[in-house]
């Protein structure tokens, strides 16, 4: 059952990570975007 329950979970974060890889490549300005949205609410995060 634990080594079932690994596989499931690691079966279900791939299939979260494909469609956000092929977004990144197909529109890269969407991953800079993203990026620099991340950075901005690390900095108001911060102060």
């Amino acid at each position: 059952i634990y080594t079932y329950e690994i596989l499931l979970f690691s079966g279900f974060i791939i299939s979260c990570l494909i469609p956000l890889v092929i977004v990144s490549f197909r529109e890269p300005e969407w991953q800079t975007d993203v990026l620099k949205e991340i950075r901005e609410e690390i900095h108001r995060s911060t102060h």
